[in-house]
C-alpha cells in the first residue's frame, strides 16, 4: 500500500473580543448547576455538543441558541419541559454517534412551578442575549485565517513539489454554510 507522508501545519489565530464573549458567557452558562434548556438526562451530552459547536464557530452556534430559548418558551406556554427534551432529540439526531444516545434517554415531563417559570424566563433572556453576540459576529477569526493556512499549505506543497490541493474539515454543516 502507497501511503501518502502527511505533513501537518498548524497556523495559530485569536478570537476577536466579540468571540471570546461570547465563548466565555456561553461557558459560564454551561456550567450553572440548573440549565432548564438542557434535559437532566442529556445534560453532560449537550453540554459537550454545545461546546463543540462554539468551537466550530459562531454561526453553527447561532441557531442553536435561538432553537433552545424558543423550545423554553414552548415548554412555558404548555407547562412542561417535554417540549424542550423532544426538540433536543429531534435536533441533534442527525449526528450519528448521538443519535442512539439520545433516543435511550427519558424526557423530562415537570411540570413547571411558578419558581421555575421565573428561573425560565431568565434564562430565556440568556439565550437570546447569546444568539444576538453569535448573530453579530459577521466573521470568525478561525475563518479569516483559512486563506493563510491554505496559502502556507500551498507554499509547503510547492517546496515539496506535490500538487496544490487541499481539504478542509468542519464538524458541522453550519459552520461550511
Amino acid at each position: 500500500i502507497r501511503c501518502t507522508n502527511r505533513i501537518p501545519l498548524t497556523q495559530e489565530f485569536t478570537p476577536t473580543k466579540a468571540e471570546q464573549e461570547l465563548y466565555d458567557k456561553v461557558s459560564a452558562y454551561l456550567q450553572k448547576d440548573n440549565l432548564y434548556a438542557l434535559p437532566s438526562a442529556q445534560r453532560h451530552l449537550m453540554t459537550l455538543i454545545l461546546r463543540r459547536l462554539l468551537a466550530s464557530s459562531t454561526f453553527a452556534l447561532t441557531g442553536t441558541l435561538k432553537g433552545l430559548a424558543s423550545k423554553l418558551h414552548k415548554a412555558l406556554e404548555i407547562g412542561s419541559l417535554k417540549e424542550s427534551s423532544e426538540y433536543i432529540k429531534k435536533s441533534f439526531s442527525d449526528m450519528d454517534e448521538l443519535s442512539e444516545e439520545l433516543e435511550d434517554t427519558p424526557d423530562d415531563d415537570q411540570q413547571l412551578s411558578e419558581a421555575d417559570k421565573a428561573a425560565i424566563r431568565e434564562e430565556i433572556k440568556e439565550l437570546k442575549e447569546y444568539a444576538e453576540i453569535s448573530e453579530s459576529i459577521k466573521t470568525n477569526a478561525k475563518g479569516n485565517v483559512l486563506q493563510t493556512a491554505i496559502d502556507n499549505g500551498f507554499k509547503k506543497l510547492e517546496g515539496l513539489g506535490a500538487p496544490k490541493k487541499a481539504l478542509i474539515f468542519t464538524e458541522f454543516r453550519r459552520t461550511q454554510d
